[in-house]
């Protein structure tokens, strides 16, 4: 057995005597023999030597914190120079951009195929700012702000100090406030004594426009920072920028604002936040007029985000946008229709006006990956016989082509992109089987785990000319069982002049609401049978709403409702496969063992959770089970989930295990339906987040679009007032006819 470890750019080998494996270590110009710890030390680059000379032996190659190595090494410059201007005269924006955005839109104006990893800045939660809250005027630190924010059941109330524009500031919406964990920072000082800290890359207002903290101070000319003046709240003045200089580790958050201020002021300087999806629609109008874009097609890579889309380009922009799909119930209500009918919207490109009218065209991914298995005809057999060979055929992906072909389609930006990391399945195929004249890759992270992950991303946007198998032997080193593990990486600085070439990196922001808990709303669609049975049990409710009044449980018709959403099997038969639900819990699940963590999955009913449990059971993933029905056991499935490296999920009914509970080892938390108000939900998140917290942890409620689901989230996390109607009397919603109407989409 040969063990190689690798650690500060060395290989520390170890071995039994083996002549040819001596041989090579003592032909090596840098190496050096530890008689105490009996093994040789070369220097890390010998790795790609070393492996032919054990070929066949048994060995093992150990990293230390390989994986935060592999990502320093392989980070992009972010303090590029700023890109001129190129945007044209002519063009107007509908909401007012920002430097970073001017550049992106030039970069891409220069660039037809490229990728866009945009991010976001923050700054430390101790900078004051000056705010207007639901309590009055506010001047304090940020943190301050942002426990009143996130605890006020009034939002729309809060606003921030930003700068609108000439030398005024001005109180304006914010939209949310975000944080963003622990982070390097680094102070700017100004001459007169002024100051901020944040991350380098946060932008800061100077004479020169928004620059990264980090550039704004440079030795071969002088900038000048807006600042506000002391004397004159409402002005802004200018000083110049003295030292730069790092301070260590803060906690960072940073302040979204509404549109068109993007920007707030933090120990009376101006900084601000941005967006690619604006910078991309930009982009797409000035590509409509100056070369002819029919439409541009938005693939996004996490279902939810087409809703997003929706809206950005509606606030962005004067063009209608179109998802795939659209269509209306006799009684009005829009919904997403099969794969055949987003295949019908594609054929129509062209043909219906109501399509036609949308410049964007909005669809996800998972429509791309629709098939169909058709039998060819092959020669027939001496015996008369025929014979057919099954070909797999993309429909949608085909039909997109055609109007790709036919200058219908001239431009598409795939969001999220960095999510097809295997470009051998169904998604990558079809992704990479879409080339047409404008290309765009959105992701905030383009190298994930490893850099086959940006393979399909390099080679969608043409910048990756080799398959998939000569990718990988250039850029990994083999080993392990058959020779075909990746044990490393080789030829990074290649891949990396590789993106420097198609890619702009701007700022980060890779979190949403919360320090303590980040909460994502994750929406799913329903099929077309969970569709009907859910509008026939809310038809029935509606029409013996009299009766249900009077029942003993009338609370029972809503959770029929509500369960026809995540577990429809309860309800009928006639509803098959995989919820949308489970489905993507499955996904989730997935991504957080990949990435070596834990998470816990929540329902309120037991009729839920088992099967969820049972699907990844069939998976393998070694899941737990805490329950009202498992009592005798459950105890040992708990100790099993905290203790065991190999079990990486834990199921449980809210009412069993979301009170009384230590369940730290788990970093994501996922509702498969939500209980009536906040306190229950609350209980249940503060399982992972306890004393021994590590991180914070994700908590992901996942809905069913357009249904009660969303009534339910509404009332839990915005309407205060409805939901201290259902803590303690579930019963009285009935009682409430405007409740009802709400939650049953009642106009």
């Amino acid at each position: 057995m040969v063990d190689i470890f690798v650690k500060d750019k060395k290989l520390f080998v170890k071995s039994e005597y083996d002549r040819k494996l001596l041989e090579f270590m003592r032909s090596r110009p840098k190496r050096f023999w530890n008689k105490e710890e009996r093994q040789w030390e070369i220097p890390e680059n010998e790795l790609e030597n070393l492996l032919p000379v054990i070929e066949g032996y048994d060995y093992i190659i150990r990293y230390d914190d390989s994986r935060e190595d592999f990502i320093s090494n392989t980070k992009i410059d972010i303090g590029k120079p700023i890109i001129e201007n190129v945007v044209p005269e002519w063009y107007n924006y509908k909401t007012k951009p920002f430097q970073h955005q001017i550049e992106g839109i030039s970069y891409g104006l220069t660039h037809d195929k490229f990728l866009l990893a945009d991010e976001q800045g923050c700054i430390d939660g101790n900078m004051e700012v000056d705010a207007i809250t639901e309590f009055g005027k506010f001047k304090g630190i940020l943190t301050d702000l942002f426990h009143m924010y996130i605890s006020s059941l009034d939002k729309n109330k809060y606003k921030i100090l930003c700068y609108i524009g000439g030398c005024l500031l001005d109180y304006y919406p914010i939209d949310k406030i975000v944080y963003s964990g622990e982070k390097d920072c680094y102070g700017l000082q100004l001459e007169d004594d002024t100051y901020i800290i944040g991350t380098p890359d946060h932008e800061i207002l100077t004479d020169k426009g928004y620059i990264p903290l980090k550039d704004v101070v440079d030795p071969n000319f002088t900038t000048y920072v807006y600042t506000q003046d002391v004397n004159v709240p409402t002005f802004v003045k200018k000083v110049k920028a003295a030292t730069l200089y790092y301070v260590g580790t803060k906690s960072v958050y940073d302040i979204v604002m509404k549109d068109p201020f993007r920007n707030f002021v933090a120990n009376n300087i101006i900084v601000h936040n941005c967006g690619k999806t604006k910078t991309c629609l930009d982009l797409s109008q000035i590509r409509k007029k100056e070369n002819n874009v029919r439409h541009t097609l938005i693939i996004a890579c996490v279902n939810s985000l087409k809703y997003n889309w929706y809206s950005e380009v509606i606030k962005h922009t004067d063009d209608k946008p179109y998802i795939l799909g659209t269509r209306y119930t006799k009684s009005g209500k829009e919904y997403i229709g099969s794969n055949e009918d987003r295949l019908k919207d594609i054929e129509n490109i062209g043909r219906n006006r109501t399509i036609d009218d949308c410049y964007y065209i909005i669809t996800n991914i998972e429509t791309l990956r629709y098939t169909k298995t058709l039998k060819v005809p092959l020669k027939t057999k001496k015996n008369g016989s025929q014979r057919f060979k099954k070909v797999t055929m993309f429909p949608i992906v085909e039909a997109i082509q055609k109007q790709i072909k036919d200058g219908n389609i001239n431009m598409i930006i795939a969001d999220e992109s960095h999510r097809l990391k295997n470009a051998a399945s169904l998604s990558g195929k079809a992704l990479l089987a879409l080339t047409c004249d404008y290309q765009v890759s959105l992701t905030g992270t383009p190298v994930m785990n490893n850099p086959i992950d940006v393979y399909t991303t390099l080679h969608w946007i043409g910048y990756e000319k080799h398959s998939l198998f000569q990718f990988r032997q250039h850029y990994c080193i083999f080993g392990g069982f058959g020779n075909h593990q990746i044990v490393g990486y080789k030829n990074l600085p290649e891949l990396q002049a590789v993106l420097d070439k198609c890619m702009l990196r701007r700022l980060k922001s890779d979190v949403l609401d919360l320090p303590e808990k980040i909460y994502i709303d994750d929406y799913v669609e329903m099929t077309r049978e969970q569709i009907k049975l859910y509008e026939d049990v809310r038809e029935n409710i509606i029409n013996n709403i009299d009766k249900i009044k009077l029942s003993p449980n009338p609370l029972v018709q809503l959770i029929r409702l509500r369960q026809v959403t995540g577990n429809p099997s309860l309800l009928s038969t006639k509803v098959k496969g995989i919820s949308p639900k489970f489905e993507r819990m499955l996904q989730i699940i997935e991504d957080v063992i990949e990435n070596g963590k834990k998470c816990l999955v929540f329902s309120n009913w037991t009729d839920t959770i088992n099967p969820a449990y049972e699907l990844c059971v069939d998976k393998n993933y070694n899941p737990a089970l805490y329950t009202g029905e498992n009592k005798d056991t459950r105890e040992q499935e708990k100790e099993r989930f905290m203790s065991d490296p190999n079990c990486k999920v834990l199921f449980g009914t809210m009412g069993a295990m979301g009170t009384g509970l230590t369940l730290t080892a788990a970093t994501t938390v996922i509702f498969l339906d939500e209980p009536w108000n906040r306190a229950i939900k609350d209980q249940c998140e503060d399982r992972v987040h306890r004393i021994g917290t590590n991180e914070s942890p994700n908590i992901i409620t996942i809905m069913c679009k357009g249904t009660i689901d969303e009534k339910i989230h509404d009332i839990v996390y915005r309407k205060g007032k409805l939901s201290d109607i259902l803590i303690d009397k579930e019963e009285d919603i009935f009682k409430n006819p405007k409740l009802v109407n709400y939650l049953l989409s009642i106009d």
